[in-house]
């Protein structure tokens, strides 16, 4: 299974302008599972992950991080991140 981690925080610019784009990816991939996680409420997680800058997108495949992505793209790059695990 592969799982999406969004690493976001309220003050986060750029988090707002990516937040719609990963509901676009959701409702476009069903199969995919999907976590929203706020780094100011849940810091340790945050650091279980090594993050360090938001946002930050983490692709895990059964439990695996195979890809993690710092910053904004385009929708099409996420997408084919999903298409190709």
């Amino acid at each position: 299974m592969i799982t999406i981690k969004h690493f976001t925080a309220t003050w986060c610019q750029p988090c707002k302008h990516l937040t719609p784009v990963i509901d676009q990816l959701r409702g476009e991939n069903p199969s995919v599972g999907y976590q929203k996680i706020d780094i100011d409420a849940n810091s340790e997680v945050a650091q279980q992950y090594g993050v360090r800058a938001v946002p930050t997108i983490i692709f895990e495949k059964n439990g695996r991080i195979v890809q993690q992505v710092v910053g904004v793209q385009p929708k099409s790059y996420y997408q084919s991140i999903i298409t190709s695990i």
